[in-house]
């Protein structure tokens, strides 16, 4: 029947209700909330490609790296390579981190569950809500607050 059919069955009960399936979902793994909310989300990523902008590929490890560790120090480097760049250059990484925080934990805040939050939901907002080394304004800070769920 496929993947779907699979999908489907860890989504309802009496799969979901499993303790393995529950122990696996506390683990808040990206690529399992990925496959069971896939029916939910797009299933690929318009901003990637050969051809995209090389900003997104560094937004996105600083981003991938919080919601694996739930550490900032990529995202604080990030933020720094932002303030030692020119004002066009700092425009493309936060365009970048915009993007990238709309097309990963944006989506995924679509799937997560009342009381399901991960733990990298939290240290993400915080740093966007009080980096003071991410040279964006208030607005542009509010913004990629609520871009990123």
């Amino acid at each position: 029947r496929g993947i779907s059919f699979l999908r489907g069955l860890l989504a309802e009960t009496p799969l979901n209700e499993a303790n393995w399936v529950e122990r696996w979902r506390e683990m808040h793994d990206i690529d399992f909330e990925k496959f069971i909310g896939a029916a939910l989300v797009p299933k690929w990523n318009p901003f990637q490609g050969d051809d995209f902008m090389d900003e997104y590929k560094v937004a996105e490890k600083a981003v991938f790296d919080t919601m694996t560790s739930t550490a900032t120090d990529t995202l604080d480097k990030f933020a720094a390579q932002c303030q030692s760049c020119s004002d066009q250059q700092r425009r493309r990484y936060i365009a970048a981190l915009l993007l990238v925080l709309t097309q990963e934990p944006g989506l995924l805040a679509a799937i997560e569950e009342e009381g399901r939050a991960p733990a990298w939901r939290g240290v993400l907002n915080e740093w966007l809500r009080a980096s003071t080394a991410l040279p964006v304004s208030d607005q542009e800070r509010t913004l990629l607050r609520i871009f990123a769920g």
